[in-house]
């Protein structure tokens, strides 16, 4: 039952979002006057704080089973040798389970 609540009121805040029909509160409230960049502090806004060519862009890889070869090489595949624009290799976050990947635990080493 409280699954279904849950299930109905996600698909209500996005059909909302998407109708353009949600209100947007703030989950924060940031004084500029005293948010200042100069001590790495920057107040939440609509706009973009960067042009669109020097944003940082984020790939998120979601997968709900156990870590087994074979997803590791569709990872290592699409990310292949890339990297970021200053250089570095693109770093990757597993959060495995137990199950299934116990075989393997050197491919979550």
């Amino acid at each position: 039952m409280r699954a279904a609540a849950l299930a109905l009121q996600a698909c209500t805040l996005a059909v909302g979002a998407a109708a353009g029909t949600l209100l947007l509160v703030p989950w924060c409230s940031c004084d500029p006057s005293t948010c200042l960049p100069a001590d790495n502090c920057q107040c939440a806004m609509q706009k973009a704080p960067l042009p669109a060519n020097q944003m940082p862009q984020f790939v998120l890889y979601t997968h709900d089973d156990g870590i087994v070869p074979g997803i590791v090489a569709a990872v290592k595949k699409t990310v292949g040798s890339r990297k970021n624009p200053n250089g570095c290799t693109i770093p990757l976050t597993w959060f495995a389970i137990r199950y299934d990947t116990e075989p393997y635990c050197s491919l979550v080493k």
